[in-house]
């Protein structure tokens, strides 16, 4: 694709997202309190505040967001300016470096992370950014030893009491993991660097509440060599994606609250073809309806369900047409435990060889325990299913099982331990699965302010 029809692209989705900005604003302005009469606006700034003083209840007696103010940092303020300063250390051992079937290499890994969070508060808007750098070292394969950087800024703008604008931009530089088959030829992990930027607007009535997203992503990857020193081209991985999203339901407040949702992604790559002579320009929607909830104020969450599609420019990658649903449930038969079950249907890219995505099916519960105060105990549980679009019928399974325990000595020391076990089970053409497994041990401290 040219860079004109690049910048085509571009320029057309940003006039339609101020179009639909203001076409918004048009259709809400019936139900904003600037337009009702005062014994309305009275009305509706009383069920505002109990709304706002039941969710900060809610919040203080759940295991998830409950604060111990005295194990909580005190940040840096200048007024309205804050500062949230981080240094952390990890020390770990990992069995299987290289996510090998067999013959599997151990070694030990030390990282140091150093991150910075600040947020400044006006009246009406807030801004916020946070930047993180982690630098892992390994004692003996010290080809894996990398770096890993993250960059967010973010700005709120409330324009009216019912209707916010959100902007954020996301710059982050990561390594591909060694189980992963589209980088595992490699002999160090491939870098790849991802750009963020997205916004839209957020409008809650009296009744109906409505959240429209605009983002654009560019994802590159840097090349790699293999073993026998031979170029591996990541070029063709490089692609920019576009996104749209539109939700609207009632306002949040009552036990149920439905809700339609409808999303649109066009994805571009910076080569016409990938090393095998295919095109992977594609665009696809996704929607369903959805349903918030929370019950007896002991179960609460929301979930959808719906329909995806993806159509591929090159006429040899067949349509995808696939259910898609999506969970988020928390279950607290205390105030010091409490179940968080995660679920998610989608559709990944992918670079390998007669390959055009996978449809993945992810499901995660972590389970929260405050044994004290500043001590928290949570086991967690995770299942992927990576289904590859491809004519080898290629899967792959991957299992998870892990606990962690944080303990909070005081406001300013935080230690954590965990331990994770993995295992991952890669299927092609009718073969019998290849097995992988990998343990993981981890003792970290961290310093704040």
């Amino acid at each position: 694709m040219n860079i004109k029809k690049k910048q085509n692209i571009i320029c057309w989705n940003l006039v339609v997202f101020w179009a639909g900005l203001f076409c918004s604003v048009c259709e809400v302005c019936a139900d904003n309190p600037v337009f009702q009469s005062p014994s309305a606006r009275t009305t509706e700034n009383k069920r505002q505040q109990e709304l706002s003083q039941q969710s900060q209840n809610d919040n203080n007696f759940s295991v998830f967001t409950r604060k111990h103010p005295e194990y909580e940092p005190l940040n840096i303020r200048f007024g309205n300016f804050i500062l949230e300063p981080s240094l952390g250390s990890e020390v770990s051992y990992v069995d299987n470096v290289y996510a090998a079937p067999d013959k599997k290499i151990g070694d030990r890994v030390f990282a140091l992370r150093v991150g910075l969070k600040t947020k400044y508060e006006l009246r009406d808007h807030t801004i916020e950014s946070e930047s993180s750098i982690d630098d892992f070292h390994y004692a003996d394969s010290t080809s894996e030893n990398h770096k890993n950087a993250r960059l967010y800024l973010g700005l709120n703008l409330n324009v009216s009491p019912d209707t916010q604008i959100p902007i954020s931009m996301n710059y982050i530089k990561n390594h591909a993991l060694r189980d992963d088959p589209n980088d595992r030829d490699g002999a160090v992990p491939t870098v790849y660097y991802t750009k963020t930027i997205q916004s839209g607007i957020r409008y809650s009535g009296a009744k109906l509440a409505l959240a429209y997203n605009l983002g654009l992503t560019a994802i590159s990857y840097g090349d790699n060599l293999n073993e026998s020193g031979v170029t591996i081209n990541n070029h063709d991985r490089n692609r920019k994606e576009v996104f749209h999203s539109v939700s609207l339901g009632y306002l949040e407040g009552g036990a149920l609250t439905p809700y339609t949702y409808l999303e649109y992604r066009d994805i571009n790559y910076d080569d016409e073809q990938d090393d095998f002579g295919v095109n992977h320009d594609s665009h696809g929607w996704a929607g369903g309806l959805g349903l918030k909830f929370k019950l007896s104020g002991v179960t609460s969450g929301a979930i959808k369900y719906g329909k995806m599609y993806r159509d591929f420019d090159d006429p040899s990658l067949a349509q995808i047409s696939s259910g898609f649903y999506g969970v988020d449930m928390r279950w607290e038969p205390s105030s010091l435990l409490g179940f968080s079950l995660l679920g998610q249907r989608y559709i990944d890219e992918a670079a390998l060889a007669d390959t055009s995505v996978s449809v993945n099916t992810a499901v995660g519960l972590r389970i929260t325990y405050e044994l004290a105060p500043n001590l928290y105990l949570y086991p967690e549980f995770g299942y992927l299913l990576r289904d590859y679009q491809s004519s080898n019928n290629r899967s792959i399974k991957r299992f998870n099982q892990g606990i962690n325990l944080s303990y909070k000595m005081n406001r300013n020391v935080w230690n954590v331990m965990s331990f994770e076990n993995s295992e991952q089970q890669e299927k092609k053409n009718g073969a019998f699965p290849v097995k992988t497994e990998s343990r993981r041990m981890m003792f970290g401290i961290r310093f704040q302010l």
